[in-house]
């Protein structure tokens, strides 16, 4: 039985995709309703719109690094 997707974790998979390859596919959201799809959206254009705060804010209190 394969396991369901859900919009964050497609949208986890979407964002490790555009830091590898530079190219933003939501073609990982196919499957997903047009609620879940559109709650995808919402929460990748959030991340990458705030992206830059986030990897401040754990480089800040991780004790592990970012990789660039």
């Amino acid at each position: 039985m394969e396991p369901e997707l859900s919009s964050r974790s497609v949208s986890v998979e979407i964002l490790i995709e555009f830091d590898r390859e530079n190219n933003l596919d939501y073609s990982l959201a196919n499957e997903l309703d047009t609620r879940e799809k559109a709650q995808v959206r919402e929460y990748v254009q959030n991340i990458l719109r705030k992206r830059s705060y986030l990897d401040f804010i754990i480089d800040h209190f991780s004790s592990i690094g970012i990789d660039e």
